[in-house]
Protein backbone atom coordinates (compact mmCIF):
# COMPACT_ATOMS: atom_id res chain seq x y z
CA UNK A 1 0.00 0.00 0.00
CA UNK A 2 1.54 3.19 -1.07
CA UNK A 3 1.81 6.87 0.98
CA UNK A 4 -1.01 8.09 -1.37
CA UNK A 5 -3.10 5.50 -1.14
CA UNK A 6 -3.49 5.91 2.61
CA UNK A 7 -4.64 9.30 2.42
CA UNK A 8 -8.30 10.32 2.18
CA UNK A 9 -9.52 11.08 -1.46
CA UNK A 10 -11.41 13.53 -2.95
CA UNK A 11 -12.74 13.66 -6.50
CA UNK A 12 -13.01 17.10 -7.88
CA UNK A 13 -15.82 17.75 -10.97
CA UNK A 14 -15.49 20.80 -12.89
CA UNK A 15 -15.58 21.35 -16.52
CA UNK A 16 -12.42 24.22 -16.56
CA UNK A 17 -9.50 22.86 -16.34
CA UNK A 18 -8.15 25.68 -14.98
CA UNK A 19 -10.59 25.48 -12.13
CA UNK A 20 -9.56 22.35 -11.79
CA UNK A 21 -6.08 23.20 -11.75
CA UNK A 22 -6.62 25.73 -8.56
CA UNK A 23 -8.44 23.56 -6.83
CA UNK A 24 -5.56 20.67 -7.54
CA UNK A 25 -2.89 23.29 -6.22
CA UNK A 26 -4.99 23.86 -2.95
CA UNK A 27 -5.24 20.10 -2.03
CA UNK A 28 -2.62 18.19 -3.45
CA UNK A 29 -0.68 18.18 -0.65
CA UNK A 30 -2.91 16.51 2.17
CA UNK A 31 -5.08 14.41 -0.09
CA UNK A 32 -5.05 11.88 -3.32
CA UNK A 33 -7.22 13.82 -5.66
CA UNK A 34 -9.54 12.13 -8.71
CA UNK A 35 -11.14 14.24 -11.62
CA UNK A 36 -13.96 14.27 -13.19
CA UNK A 37 -15.00 17.12 -16.43
CA UNK A 38 -18.55 16.59 -15.75
CA UNK A 39 -21.28 15.09 -14.09
CA UNK A 40 -21.48 12.19 -15.80
CA UNK A 41 -18.12 11.21 -15.47
CA UNK A 42 -18.21 11.89 -12.29
CA UNK A 43 -20.73 9.60 -11.50
CA UNK A 44 -18.46 6.44 -13.04
CA UNK A 45 -15.77 7.17 -10.97
CA UNK A 46 -17.38 8.23 -7.76
CA UNK A 47 -19.42 4.68 -8.36
CA UNK A 48 -16.12 2.77 -9.29
CA UNK A 49 -13.13 4.93 -6.18
CA UNK A 50 -16.01 5.92 -3.52
CA UNK A 51 -13.90 8.65 -2.78
CA UNK A 52 -14.29 10.57 0.65
CA UNK A 53 -15.37 13.69 -0.43
CA UNK A 54 -16.64 15.20 -3.85
CA UNK A 55 -15.87 18.85 -4.34
CA UNK A 56 -18.00 19.43 -7.32
CA UNK A 57 -19.59 22.67 -9.68
CA UNK A 58 -22.87 23.30 -10.55
CA UNK A 59 -22.98 24.82 -14.03
CA UNK A 60 -21.76 21.64 -15.98
CA UNK A 61 -22.60 20.29 -19.27
CA UNK A 62 -24.15 17.00 -20.05
CA UNK A 63 -25.57 16.96 -16.27
CA UNK A 64 -25.02 19.78 -13.93
CA UNK A 65 -23.97 19.60 -10.47
CA UNK A 66 -27.33 19.70 -8.96
CA UNK A 67 -28.56 16.17 -10.45
CA UNK A 68 -24.82 15.17 -10.21
CA UNK A 69 -25.61 15.24 -6.49
CA UNK A 70 -29.23 13.71 -6.87
CA UNK A 71 -27.82 10.69 -8.43
CA UNK A 72 -25.20 10.50 -6.10
CA UNK A 73 -27.45 10.50 -3.31
CA UNK A 74 -30.11 7.23 -5.15
CA UNK A 75 -26.89 5.19 -5.56
CA UNK A 76 -26.36 2.73 -2.30
CA UNK A 77 -22.49 2.87 -3.48
CA UNK A 78 -22.32 6.68 -3.29
CA UNK A 79 -25.22 8.01 -1.03
CA UNK A 80 -22.65 8.38 2.28
CA UNK A 81 -20.25 10.04 0.03
CA UNK A 82 -20.47 13.95 1.26
CA UNK A 83 -20.71 16.78 -1.79
CA UNK A 84 -19.83 20.36 -1.21
CA UNK A 85 -20.48 22.61 -3.81
CA UNK A 86 -17.76 24.79 -5.39
CA UNK A 87 -19.70 27.54 -7.62
CA UNK A 88 -19.81 31.11 -9.18
CA UNK A 89 -23.89 30.78 -8.15
CA UNK A 90 -23.20 33.10 -4.93
CA UNK A 91 -27.20 33.38 -4.12
CA UNK A 92 -29.51 32.14 -1.81
CA UNK A 93 -31.99 30.23 -4.00
CA UNK A 94 -29.10 27.92 -5.74
CA UNK A 95 -27.20 27.32 -2.38
CA UNK A 96 -30.94 26.39 -1.18
CA UNK A 97 -31.30 23.94 -4.35
CA UNK A 98 -27.80 22.55 -3.51
CA UNK A 99 -28.65 21.77 0.41
CA UNK A 100 -32.06 20.08 -0.74
CA UNK A 101 -30.07 18.02 -3.51
CA UNK A 102 -27.84 16.58 -0.71
CA UNK A 103 -25.00 18.83 -0.02
CA UNK A 104 -23.15 19.08 3.13
CA UNK A 105 -21.77 22.96 1.92
CA UNK A 106 -21.97 25.46 -0.56
CA UNK A 107 -18.69 27.46 -1.21
CA UNK A 108 -18.34 30.43 -3.66
CA UNK A 109 -15.63 31.27 -6.20
CA UNK A 110 -13.53 32.60 -6.50
CA UNK A 111 -12.43 29.98 -3.52
CA UNK A 112 -10.38 31.15 -0.74
CA UNK A 113 -7.50 28.71 -0.07
CA UNK A 114 -7.61 28.75 3.87
CA UNK A 115 -11.56 28.54 3.53
CA UNK A 116 -11.73 25.62 1.08
CA UNK A 117 -9.03 23.53 3.12
CA UNK A 118 -10.50 24.22 6.57
CA UNK A 119 -14.08 23.13 5.24
CA UNK A 120 -12.65 19.83 3.42
CA UNK A 121 -10.70 19.21 6.91
CA UNK A 122 -14.31 19.59 8.94
CA UNK A 123 -16.30 17.23 6.53
CA UNK A 124 -13.43 14.57 6.34
CA UNK A 125 -13.74 14.65 10.49
CA UNK A 126 -17.19 14.30 10.35
CA UNK A 127 -16.55 11.36 7.73
CA UNK A 128 -14.25 9.75 9.90
CA UNK A 129 -16.49 10.06 13.49
CA UNK A 130 -19.63 8.84 11.83
CA UNK A 131 -17.50 5.59 10.17
CA UNK A 132 -15.34 4.94 13.72
CA UNK A 133 -18.90 5.19 15.56
CA UNK A 134 -20.40 2.70 12.60
CA UNK A 135 -16.55 0.57 13.26
CA UNK A 136 -17.05 0.52 16.77
CA UNK A 137 -21.04 0.13 16.68
CA UNK A 138 -20.19 -3.26 14.67
CA UNK A 139 -17.57 -4.57 17.18
CA UNK A 140 -19.88 -3.87 20.06
CA UNK A 141 -21.95 -5.65 17.99
CA UNK A 142 -19.52 -8.69 17.26
CA UNK A 143 -18.23 -8.63 21.18
CA UNK A 144 -21.85 -9.01 22.17
CA UNK A 145 -22.89 -11.89 19.94
CA UNK A 146 -19.80 -13.53 20.73
CA UNK A 147 -20.14 -13.41 24.68
CA UNK A 148 -23.56 -14.74 23.97
CA UNK A 149 -22.53 -17.39 21.69
CA UNK A 150 -19.57 -18.48 24.54
CA UNK A 151 -22.54 -18.52 26.96
CA UNK A 152 -24.69 -20.75 25.38
CA UNK A 153 -21.72 -23.04 24.24
CA UNK A 154 -19.62 -23.67 26.83
CA UNK A 155 -19.24 -26.90 26.57
CA UNK A 156 -17.88 -26.61 22.87
CA UNK A 157 -15.93 -23.65 24.48
CA UNK A 158 -12.38 -24.67 21.87
CA UNK A 159 -14.69 -25.20 18.93
CA UNK A 160 -15.51 -21.77 18.95
CA UNK A 161 -11.89 -20.34 19.60
CA UNK A 162 -11.25 -22.17 16.39
CA UNK A 163 -13.55 -20.66 14.47
CA UNK A 164 -12.05 -17.48 15.32
CA UNK A 165 -8.71 -18.50 14.35
CA UNK A 166 -10.29 -19.52 10.82
CA UNK A 167 -11.67 -15.73 10.00
CA UNK A 168 -8.34 -14.49 8.79
CA UNK A 169 -6.99 -18.00 7.34
CA UNK A 170 -10.49 -18.01 4.97
CA UNK A 171 -9.32 -14.00 4.04
CA UNK A 172 -5.62 -15.59 2.37
CA UNK A 173 -5.24 -19.01 0.92
CA UNK A 174 -1.43 -18.33 2.11
CA UNK A 175 -2.13 -18.43 5.87
CA UNK A 176 -4.57 -21.67 5.33
CA UNK A 177 -4.09 -23.75 8.88
CA UNK A 178 -1.32 -21.43 10.27
CA UNK A 179 -2.63 -20.19 13.42
CA UNK A 180 -3.93 -24.40 13.84
CA UNK A 181 -0.75 -25.72 13.45
CA UNK A 182 1.13 -22.92 15.58
CA UNK A 183 -1.35 -23.52 18.26
CA UNK A 184 -1.03 -27.11 18.18
CA UNK A 185 3.11 -26.45 17.86
CA UNK A 186 3.17 -23.90 21.36
CA UNK A 187 0.99 -26.72 23.03
CA UNK A 188 4.20 -29.50 22.84
CA UNK A 189 6.76 -26.41 23.91
CA UNK A 190 4.51 -25.29 26.58
CA UNK A 191 4.21 -29.34 27.53
CA UNK A 192 7.73 -29.62 27.11
CA UNK A 193 8.89 -26.98 29.37
CA UNK A 194 6.78 -28.33 32.17
CA UNK A 195 3.98 -25.33 32.00
CA UNK A 196 0.62 -26.31 34.07
CA UNK A 197 -2.27 -26.83 32.23
CA UNK A 198 -4.14 -23.19 32.43
CA UNK A 199 -1.27 -21.62 31.46
CA UNK A 200 -0.79 -24.23 28.65
CA UNK A 201 -4.19 -23.56 27.56
CA UNK A 202 -4.09 -19.49 27.45
CA UNK A 203 -0.69 -20.17 25.00
CA UNK A 204 -2.93 -22.56 22.78
CA UNK A 205 -6.08 -19.77 22.48
CA UNK A 206 -3.49 -16.89 21.98
CA UNK A 207 -1.90 -19.26 19.02
CA UNK A 208 -5.05 -19.67 17.44
CA UNK A 209 -6.09 -16.11 17.49
CA UNK A 210 -3.00 -14.07 17.35
CA UNK A 211 -3.60 -12.83 14.07
CA UNK A 212 -7.07 -11.85 15.07
CA UNK A 213 -5.71 -8.17 15.24
CA UNK A 214 -5.00 -8.05 11.54
CA UNK A 215 -8.71 -8.96 10.48
CA UNK A 216 -9.27 -5.18 9.37
CA UNK A 217 -5.99 -5.33 7.23
CA UNK A 218 -6.21 -4.68 3.51
CA UNK A 219 -5.78 -8.40 1.73
CA UNK A 220 -2.26 -7.43 0.31
CA UNK A 221 -1.11 -6.97 4.29
CA UNK A 222 -2.45 -9.89 5.77
CA UNK A 223 0.41 -11.63 4.75
CA UNK A 224 3.25 -9.20 3.58
CA UNK A 225 6.72 -9.55 5.24
CA UNK A 226 7.59 -6.70 7.25
CA UNK A 227 10.56 -6.26 5.40
CA UNK A 228 8.73 -5.38 2.87
CA UNK A 229 6.25 -3.27 4.53
CA UNK A 230 6.53 0.76 3.97
CA UNK A 231 6.16 3.21 7.21
CA UNK A 232 3.01 3.89 6.87
CA UNK A 233 1.99 0.23 6.41
CA UNK A 234 4.62 -0.78 9.31
CA UNK A 235 2.58 1.68 11.22
CA UNK A 236 -0.72 -0.16 10.62
CA UNK A 237 1.17 -3.50 11.31
CA UNK A 238 2.52 -2.25 14.39
CA UNK A 239 -1.56 -2.21 15.79
CA UNK A 240 -2.44 -5.66 15.40
CA UNK A 241 -2.07 -7.22 18.54
CA UNK A 242 -3.30 -4.39 20.58
CA UNK A 243 -6.78 -4.35 18.14
CA UNK A 244 -6.10 -8.24 19.09
CA UNK A 245 -6.37 -6.87 22.99
CA UNK A 246 -9.27 -5.19 22.23
CA UNK A 247 -11.45 -7.76 20.57
CA UNK A 248 -10.97 -10.37 22.77
CA UNK A 249 -10.27 -8.46 26.44
CA UNK A 250 -14.27 -8.48 27.11
CA UNK A 251 -14.26 -12.16 26.91
CA UNK A 252 -13.31 -13.10 30.50
CA UNK A 253 -11.80 -16.60 29.56
CA UNK A 254 -9.28 -15.21 26.99
CA UNK A 255 -8.06 -12.25 29.18
CA UNK A 256 -4.70 -13.93 29.79
CA UNK A 257 -4.37 -15.14 25.98
CA UNK A 258 -5.28 -11.39 25.06
CA UNK A 259 -2.60 -10.08 26.99
CA UNK A 260 0.04 -12.97 25.07
CA UNK A 261 -1.27 -11.79 22.10
CA UNK A 262 -0.77 -7.94 22.62
CA UNK A 263 2.68 -8.64 23.32
CA UNK A 264 3.68 -11.17 20.63
CA UNK A 265 6.36 -8.84 19.13
CA UNK A 266 8.07 -8.08 22.52
CA UNK A 267 12.06 -9.03 22.22
CA UNK A 268 14.06 -10.03 25.04
CA UNK A 269 16.81 -7.22 24.40
CA UNK A 270 13.99 -4.49 24.78
CA UNK A 271 13.94 -4.00 20.85
CA UNK A 272 9.98 -5.27 20.77
CA UNK A 273 6.61 -3.52 20.28
CA UNK A 274 4.11 -2.22 22.04
CA UNK A 275 5.16 -1.94 25.50
CA UNK A 276 9.35 -2.49 25.05
CA UNK A 277 9.25 -5.18 27.41
CA UNK A 278 12.70 -7.11 27.90
CA UNK A 279 14.28 -9.81 29.30
CA UNK A 280 12.41 -11.47 32.36
CA UNK A 281 9.47 -8.94 32.32
CA UNK A 282 8.69 -10.95 29.21
CA UNK A 283 5.96 -13.88 30.44
CA UNK A 284 7.00 -17.34 29.08
CA UNK A 285 4.16 -17.47 26.80
CA UNK A 286 4.74 -14.82 25.10
CA UNK A 287 8.15 -16.00 24.38
CA UNK A 288 6.80 -19.79 23.18
CA UNK A 289 4.35 -17.95 20.67
CA UNK A 290 6.81 -15.84 19.30
CA UNK A 291 9.94 -18.31 18.91
CA UNK A 292 6.92 -20.77 17.84
CA UNK A 293 5.53 -18.12 15.00
CA UNK A 294 8.90 -17.43 13.88
CA UNK A 295 9.78 -20.98 13.28
CA UNK A 296 6.82 -21.59 11.08
CA UNK A 297 7.18 -18.60 9.40
CA UNK A 298 10.59 -19.95 8.13
CA UNK A 299 9.37 -23.20 7.19
CA UNK A 300 6.63 -21.83 5.72
CA UNK A 301 8.48 -19.17 3.80
CA UNK A 302 6.55 -16.20 5.49
CA UNK A 303 9.69 -13.86 6.13
CA UNK A 304 9.93 -13.15 1.88
CA UNK A 305 11.98 -15.67 1.33
CA UNK A 306 11.64 -19.24 0.48
CA UNK A 307 10.93 -22.00 2.73
CA UNK A 308 13.55 -23.40 4.93
CA UNK A 309 13.93 -27.01 5.84
CA UNK A 310 13.43 -27.47 9.31
CA UNK A 311 17.26 -27.88 10.56
CA UNK A 312 17.79 -24.87 8.67
CA UNK A 313 15.04 -23.05 10.18
CA UNK A 314 16.27 -24.32 14.18
CA UNK A 315 19.74 -22.69 13.36
CA UNK A 316 17.82 -19.23 12.40
CA UNK A 317 15.96 -19.94 15.48
CA UNK A 318 19.17 -20.81 17.88
CA UNK A 319 20.88 -17.41 16.25
CA UNK A 320 18.17 -15.29 17.95
CA UNK A 321 18.50 -16.14 21.41
CA UNK A 322 19.87 -13.17 23.58
CA UNK A 323 17.94 -10.84 20.59
CA UNK A 324 14.35 -12.19 20.59
CA UNK A 325 13.48 -15.18 22.51
CA UNK A 326 15.40 -17.32 25.56
CA UNK A 327 17.42 -19.53 25.67
CA UNK A 328 15.49 -21.85 27.55
CA UNK A 329 12.38 -21.77 25.24
CA UNK A 330 14.53 -21.99 21.73
CA UNK A 331 15.84 -25.31 23.31
CA UNK A 332 12.35 -26.64 24.26
CA UNK A 333 11.48 -25.63 20.72
CA UNK A 334 13.98 -27.00 18.82
CA UNK A 335 13.73 -30.53 20.51
CA UNK A 336 10.02 -30.42 19.64
CA UNK A 337 10.59 -29.90 16.16
CA UNK A 338 13.58 -32.38 15.83
CA UNK A 339 11.31 -34.76 17.43
CA UNK A 340 8.78 -34.28 14.84
CA UNK A 341 10.65 -34.51 11.92
CA UNK A 342 10.64 -38.06 13.00
CA UNK A 343 7.13 -38.77 13.75
CA UNK A 344 4.54 -40.25 11.27
CA UNK A 345 1.14 -38.99 11.26
CA UNK A 346 -1.46 -41.24 12.88
CA UNK A 347 -4.35 -41.22 10.60
CA UNK A 348 -7.05 -43.08 8.47
CA UNK A 349 -7.06 -42.21 4.43
CA UNK A 350 -10.84 -40.39 3.80
CA UNK A 351 -12.82 -39.13 0.74
CA UNK A 352 -14.42 -35.89 0.63
CA UNK A 353 -17.74 -37.78 0.56
CA UNK A 354 -16.69 -39.31 4.20
CA UNK A 355 -16.19 -36.46 6.16
CA UNK A 356 -18.20 -34.84 8.90
CA UNK A 357 -17.46 -31.69 11.09
CA UNK A 358 -14.91 -31.90 13.84
CA UNK A 359 -12.71 -33.88 11.94
CA UNK A 360 -9.09 -32.92 12.11
CA UNK A 361 -6.21 -32.68 9.24
CA UNK A 362 -3.69 -35.54 10.34
CA UNK A 363 -1.88 -34.36 6.95
CA UNK A 364 -0.65 -31.53 5.35
CA UNK A 365 -3.10 -31.19 2.18
CA UNK A 366 -1.18 -29.40 -0.84
CA UNK A 367 -1.59 -28.76 -4.25
CA UNK A 368 0.23 -30.37 -7.46
CA UNK A 369 2.60 -27.34 -6.86
CA UNK A 370 3.42 -28.26 -3.29
CA UNK A 371 1.23 -25.24 -2.54
CA UNK A 372 -0.14 -25.33 1.18
CA UNK A 373 -3.75 -25.51 0.95
CA UNK A 374 -5.11 -27.13 4.30
CA UNK A 375 -2.51 -27.26 7.31
CA UNK A 376 -2.59 -30.39 9.96
CA UNK A 377 -4.40 -30.01 12.90
CA UNK A 378 -7.44 -27.91 11.36
CA UNK A 379 -10.36 -28.86 12.61
CA UNK A 380 -13.02 -29.43 10.18
CA UNK A 381 -16.48 -27.40 10.09
CA UNK A 382 -19.33 -27.64 8.17
CA UNK A 383 -18.86 -24.85 5.43
CA UNK A 384 -15.25 -26.37 4.92
CA UNK A 385 -16.75 -30.14 4.59
CA UNK A 386 -19.30 -28.81 1.89
CA UNK A 387 -16.57 -26.22 0.24
CA UNK A 388 -14.30 -29.68 0.01
CA UNK A 389 -17.26 -31.78 -1.58
CA UNK A 390 -18.04 -29.12 -4.26
CA UNK A 391 -14.35 -28.97 -5.05
CA UNK A 392 -14.35 -32.65 -5.62
CA UNK A 393 -17.64 -32.82 -7.42
CA UNK A 394 -16.09 -29.73 -10.10
CA UNK A 395 -12.56 -31.60 -10.45
CA UNK A 396 -14.57 -34.91 -10.94
CA UNK A 397 -12.12 -37.00 -9.36
CA UNK A 398 -11.92 -38.23 -5.33
CA UNK A 399 -9.96 -36.07 -3.01
CA UNK A 400 -8.31 -38.02 -0.16
CA UNK A 401 -7.32 -36.76 2.93
CA UNK A 402 -5.37 -37.65 6.00
CA UNK A 403 -7.95 -37.65 9.57
CA UNK A 404 -6.55 -38.02 13.02
CA UNK A 405 -8.72 -41.05 14.79
CA UNK A 406 -9.89 -39.17 17.35
CA UNK A 407 -11.97 -35.74 16.62
CA UNK A 408 -11.72 -32.28 17.83
CA UNK A 409 -14.59 -33.42 21.05
CA UNK A 410 -12.19 -36.36 22.01
CA UNK A 411 -14.42 -39.31 20.09
CA UNK A 412 -12.77 -42.02 18.10
CA UNK A 413 -13.24 -41.38 14.26
CA UNK A 414 -14.89 -44.53 12.76
CA UNK A 415 -13.14 -45.93 9.80
CA UNK A 416 -15.21 -46.01 6.57
CA UNK A 417 -16.55 -49.14 5.87
CA UNK A 418 -14.54 -49.84 2.35
CA UNK A 419 -11.08 -50.61 1.19
CA UNK A 420 -9.94 -47.24 0.16
CA UNK A 421 -10.28 -46.30 4.18
CA UNK A 422 -6.68 -47.38 4.63
CA UNK A 423 -4.65 -46.12 7.64
CA UNK A 424 -1.90 -43.97 6.79
CA UNK A 425 0.24 -44.84 9.72
CA UNK A 426 1.10 -46.45 12.97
Amino acid sequence: MSVNSLRPTLLLVDDESSNLAILREILKDEYRLLFAKDGLQALEIAGEHQPDLILCDVMMPNLDGFGTCKRLKRLPRTAAIPVIFVTALADDVNEAIGFEAGAVDYIYKPVSPPVLVARVRTHLKLVSAERLEEANAKLNAANGELAVALRRMRGSFESSIRMLSSILEHRNGRLAGYCHRAALLTMKVAEELGLGEPERDDIYHAALLHEIGKIGFPDDMLDKPQTAMNQNEIKVFKQHPLNAELILMPIEELSNASMIIRHQHERVDGQGFPDGLAGEAIPIGVSVLSATKFYLDLVMGRRGSAKLGVQEALVALRNQVGGRFPGVVVDALVRVASGEQDEQPNAFEFDTSELKPGMVLAVDWRNSKDVLLLAAGLVLNETMVRQLQNAAQKRGSPIMLGIAPVDAYGKAVERPDRGGAKRLAH
